[in-house]
């Protein structure tokens, strides 16, 4: 993700700014979430209230907004193209971790059905 990609992409102004808004609320999603976590880490425990009791990875959803707006907003075609390869990576990071939370606690699997990604 880079302000200087040499390969630039002409997008309309106000595509431009549905980017800018997309970066900013996958940024606000990301800090949001990271927050809720602080203070879990050492309880254990599953965290299932406040934006996760909607979202399961509130803070790998907001990652993913987060560098399609930026790479919209930039108009950078070598960002836009490698936003696909770490979108890629995220979803892979989220189906393993899935996998342990499931192993890990029981309430995992009711807990997916009632939330989104």
């Amino acid at each position: 993700m880079c302000f200087s990609d040499p390969i630039k992409i002409n997008i309309p102004g106000w595509i431009r700014y549905i980017g800018f808004l997309l970066f900013l609320i996958g940024v606000f999603l990301f800090i949001f979430s990271h927050i809720k976590l602080k203070g879990f880490e050492d309880k254990g425990g599953l965290i299932t209230g406040g934006i996760y009791s909607k979202i399961r990875n509130p803070m790998y959803l907001g990652f993913i907004i987060w560098i399609i707006g930026f790479s919209i907003f930039t108009q950078s075609l070598i960002t836009l193209a490698s936003s696909a390869i770490w979108i890629s990576h995220i979803i892979y990071w989220k189906i393993l971790e899935e996998k342990e939370l499931e192993k890990k606690y029981k309430e995992y699997r009711e807990y997916k059905k009632k939330t989104w990604f």
